[in-house]
């Protein structure tokens, strides 16, 4: 009897936390050498995608220009998750090399250092919410961060002489461990492809 009631009460906490992961979006979408790229901010990064999208239709229209909105294209969107996680497995790659160079704190240091070359705080807020749709605070996480990963990674590969960043890319990404969760979605060739 307590076996049975402790097996229910496990699967019930299982159940909770399945449902918590799901309704929260932190299940992840994809696994970089054991490091989880969550549902959440894929899909942050495909609603700024989204947005940016929106912004040039309507200057396009605006221009004159006729221009047909893919939005309502399932295959326009599964391809934008497509390149979207693909960009955010290569900024993992990115990550996890600059941690295994720098070490963590001395990672943080040079990003700090490389976003602390912004000037007018107040303009660049006020440009991100009008093109990406995103708040200060995202927009660093999400594209200012991984940028600056990758402009460090190009100085790193620059002082050692280890060739270029899309060779060293192209070697990380063959290498890697990905494992891709998304519907639709697979790891094949060492990129997102679509099944």
């Amino acid at each position: 009897m307590k076996k049975l009631l402790l097996s229910t009460l496990g699967v019930g906490l299982l159940g909770l936390v399945g449902y918590f992961l799901i309704m929260s979006r932190a299940y992840p979408v994809a696994v970089v050498n054991e490091q989880a790229i969550g549902a959440r901010d894929l899909n942050q990064n495909l609603e700024a995608a989204l947005f940016s999208y929106e912004n040039t239709l309507q200057a396009e229209r605006q221009r004159g220009a006729e221009v047909s909105d893919q939005r309502s294209d399932p295959q326009f969107i599964l391809e934008l998750k497509r390149a979207t996680l693909n960009m955010m497995i290569e900024d993992v790659l990115i990550e996890q090399a600059l941690t295994r160079m720098l070490g963590k704190a001395g990672l943080e240091a040079r990003v700090a250092e490389k976003l602390g070359q912004a000037n007018d705080v107040n303009q660049i807020t006020q440009a991100v919410e009008a093109l990406y749709g995103l708040s200060t605070d995202e927009f660093l996480r999400l594209v200012l961060v991984p940028a600056a990963w990758r402009q460090i990674l190009v100085e790193e590969l620059t002082k050692t002489s280890s060739g270029t960043f899309e060779a060293w890319l192209s070697l990380e990404r063959a290498q890697a461990s990905v494992s891709v969760v998304l519907s639709g979605l697979t790891w094949l060739n060492a990129q997102v492809a679509i099944q």
